[in-house]
């Protein structure tokens, strides 16, 4: 029971964390079932946007430096409309954040397309 306890604290403290990060870029934590797309091709797609801005030394400087998003070079690099990337911006912006943070415990939750 104390290992349950134990992990539950350290939970509650990465959902501390990455609730504050995700307010540095204008997503609240309440909002994350809500943002989730639909669709599987969508979340793939996401999936696949964040693992490029994590993957680019250029593409995650220019997210940590602007917090935001860098759609245009995203746009350009998958052919993808940039309306689609701003419908999904949240979604995209909290794998991201979810990715260059620490958090193990929150990550075991993720879809399998998103790790």
């Amino acid at each position: 029971e104390y290992q349950i306890e134990q992990e539950r604290k350290l939970l509650a403290e990465e959902i501390e964390l990455l609730k504050s990060e995700l307010e540095r870029y204008g997503v609240s934590f309440q909002e994350l079932t809500k943002i989730c797309p639909k669709q599987e091709r969508s979340r793939k797609q996401c999936a696949e946007l964040a693992g490029a801005i994590v993957s680019n030394p250029s593409l995650k400087e220019d997210f940590i430096r602007n917090s935001r998003i860098p759609q245009t070079a995203l746009s350009e690099q998958f052919k993808i409309s940039p309306k689609t990337i701003e419908k999904h911006r949240k979604y995209i912006v909290t794998i991201v954040v979810m990715l260059l943070g620490d958090y193990p415990g929150i990550c075991t939750f993720l879809p399998k397309e998103v790790g």
